[in-house]
């Protein structure tokens, strides 16, 4: 039997970050976007940067998703089974 508390506690931390560094990113890329470039060149660098922060807020959402997937699977007591063949996935 998994010792599920340990995980359980882990993903919560996880969760709380992700939503954080997510929550950053998105507030920086759209602070990069009001901002405004003030010529082709600015405008280019500008562009660079909010792909950045979008990026890697998409990232930390994709990651997020997992996180809150994992946990669910810990609520319903199928945390440690393989999602294919539901055989015990050892640790």
């Amino acid at each position: 039997m998994i010792n599920t508390q340990k995980y359980k506690k882990r993903l919560l931390e996880l969760q709380k970050q992700l939503e954080a560094r997510t929550e950053r990113d998105m507030e920086n890329g759209r602070g990069e976007l009001m901002d405004g470039p003030h010529d082709a060149g600015d405008a280019r660098v500008s562009d660079v940067a909010v792909d950045s922060q979008f990026s890697e807020a998409e990232l930390n959402s994709i990651i997020l998703q997992q996180v809150q997937d994992a946990l669910r699977r810990i609520e319903d007591g199928t945390f440690g089974k393989c999602l294919v063949d539901g055989g015990p996935i050892e640790t």
